[in-house]
């Protein structure tokens, strides 16, 4: 693990700690709204348009989840130190980590989902095939650029920022997964958040998490096109 780590360890300065974990707070408290609402919603998923639900749903995250960072971002003195650390390639870190972690990550999701969810994720992958190209093409920017960049800091940048102990990094993963609903993919995304997790620890910035996290639902939305 990087011990000097400014994205794991120092997000913001000392005197704004308490900035740091109310951050935090709310970011926990987006995620089991978001729980909620998906586990509320998955019943409809069936009679529901899915290039309509599919954009709706994207259109009300954004909001949402903007409110924690936005909260974050405010704090003064810490905030461009913080997206400067985030968005900067680690020292030393070649392709080869990010690789070998996409490998991990694909090999952790086909495991998981073959065992746990082989029906749930089958009736998914039919359900985004019933979009036009058209439609999927309009979600590809927004689902593999915004969402990953969001979701890092949220979840990797903010939650695990909040302190030093591992316990932050399981956290951040089980909020990740909770935030998609309570379903059959909860253990695949508990996976999907503990690697990104690992490789902003391990890496001391966001940027590589944010590429395979984002290489990861290009994969995952364009197979359906295959």
């Amino acid at each position: 693990m990087n011990e000097t780590s400014p994205i794991v360890h120092s997000s913001f300065p000392q005197g704004s700690r308490w900035r740091a974990a109310l951050a935090a707070t709310v970011v926990a408290l987006t995620a089991v709204l978001f729980c909620l609402l998906n586990s509320l919603s998955a019943g409809e998923a069936e009679v529901r348009d899915p290039a309509e639900a599919l954009l709706q749903g994207l259109l009300a995250s954004a909001p949402i989840y903007l409110v924690p960072l936005g909260l974050a971002l405010a704090t003064r003195g810490g905030a461009g130190a913080w997206l400067k650390a985030a968005f900067a390639w680690p020292r030393g870190w070649g392709f080869g980590p990010c690789l070998g972690a996409l490998g991990l990550l694909f090999a952790g999701e086909v495991a998981l989902c073959s065992v746990i969810s082989p029906v749930e994720e089958q009736a998914a992958m039919e359900l985004l095939a019933q979009c036009s190209v058209s439609t999927l093409l309009c979600v590809a920017v927004p689902l593999c650029v915004a969402v990953p960049v969001v979701e890092e800091l949220l979840f990797r940048g903010l939650l695990q920022g909040v302190g030093r102990g591992v316990w932050t990094l399981f956290l951040s993963a089980g909020l990740f997964a909770l935030a998609h609903g309570v379903n059959a993919f909860l253990l695949p995304l508990f996976w999907t958040g503990l690697v990104l997790g690992v490789m902003a620890r391990r890496s001391g910035s966001l940027l590589p998490g944010i590429l395979l996290h984002a290489l990861f639902n290009a994969v995952n939305l364009f197979a359906v096109l295959l």
